[in-house]
């Protein structure tokens, strides 16, 4: 499948360890091929992660057919830990799926949906900042508009045990205001523009 969107932010040896669970000191030991394979089949399987105008299933039904072609020509037992690993991957990837609608569905008892930013464009661009880094998509960009909505979702961040990051304009040039970790969601804070008071002492 051709590598659809923009380039990969982690190193390899990350990757690797980040989407198949694969030990890097091990896999240095691996068979010249069989590391060109891991690595191929990772850097595919992490466009689902960070890429979310590609269809899963279409990287699904590639990487298994890169297996399925690949697997005469393996030996020993990596044909079994790169298919237990891909397995895996798509366990967690259908339980994030899974998590992100148990989410939203509650997500709404607390912000009205025009506030629950979900689609491709809102998503991505929250995904990053200044430094174009970009590791993980966020579940969702919430954009409360009273602090009393702030509360309920922080209250639900910790109920569900989900992660939350604060973000203005996105113009930081650390990689602080963008999600390192799956089941994240982004807290925009673009529509508190009023000062209400000033305290001048």
């Amino acid at each position: 499948m051709p590598q659809l969107g923009p380039h990969i932010s982690i190193p390899a040896e990350a990757l690797l360890q980040r989407v198949l669970g694969l030990d890097p000191f091990e896999f240095k030991g691996w068979p010249e091929d069989v590391r060109t394979l891991a690595e191929s089949i990772a850097a595919e399987l992490f466009l689902v992660r960070y890429n979310p105008f590609i269809d899963p299933e279409l990287v699904r039904k590639s990487v298994s057919r890169t297996l399925t072609l690949a697997r005469p020509t393996l030996s020993g037992e990596y044909p079994q830990r790169l298919t237990r690993s891909v397995e895996n991957f798509w366990l967690k990837q259908d339980a994030d799926m899974e998590f992100r609608n148990r989410f939203v569905e509650k997500m709404k008892e607390i912000l009205p949906e025009h506030c629950i930013g979900l689609d491709p464009h809102t998503v991505v661009q929250s995904a990053t900042d200044a430094t174009d880094l970009r590791i993980e998509l966020p579940i969702a960009v919430l954009f409360p508009e009273d602090t009393e909505q702030v509360r309920a979702i922080v209250r639900l961040a910790n109920e569900m045990q989900f992660g939350l990051i604060p973000r203005g304009g996105g113009t930081g040039a650390t990689g602080g205001a963008i999600p390192a970790l799956d089941r994240t969601a982004v807290l925009s804070l673009a529509r508190f523009k009023k000062i209400l008071s000033v305290d001048t002492e």
